[in-house]
């Protein structure tokens, strides 16, 4: 469904156009409930949002994890996949929390603190919000599903 031939990302698609990245990247995301081509989905108010695309499961039951390894083994733990210390403040931030919070429970610096939520920021996995002179962070239905259940870090 999808050649790449460098420097251009090929698919088939019933409407040809360029669409030229600018250094904003591409996510590449499965969907379970679209027709079975890809589709480019762009955000038109937000010209410097990265480009979706939305690539069909196939037939894959709902039940099945899209996540397992080819080997059909689980998939790397949040720890692994994240970092011990990523995984825990993406954790600890599920039900909002400032910076200091997290540093104290995991005895990192608040500067380390920042450093990972920005990271996680960038990957849509916690928002932040300022209120005054604190922020608050909070994850985002992507971070919670990447937690899992009960909001634990753990197997994907």
């Amino acid at each position: 469904m999808v050649r790449w031939r460098p420097p251009v990302l090929e698919f088939d698609h019933p409407r040809e156009a360029d669409v030229h990245l600018n250094g904003r990247g591409l996510v590449i995301a499965p969907a379970m409930f679209s027709t079975q081509q890809i589709e480019l989905l762009q955000a038109p108010l937000d010209p410097g949002r990265a480009p979706v695309l939305a690539v069909p499961t196939g037939d894959a039951p709902l039940d099945s994890t899209l996540w397992e390894a080819a080997d059909g083994s689980a998939a790397p733990s949040l720890d692994e996949l994240l970092g011990r210390t990523r995984a825990a403040i993406l954790a600890a931030v599920v039900t909002g929390c400032g910076t200091t919070e997290p540093a104290r429970r995991l005895r990192v610096s608040p500067a380390t603190v920042s450093h990972h939520a920005t990271v996680l920021r960038g990957a849509r996995l916690i928002t932040t919000r300022r209120e005054g002179k604190a922020v608050l962070h909070t994850a985002t239905s992507l971070g919670l599903a990447l937690l899992g259940r009960g909001g634990r870090p753990g197997a994907l």
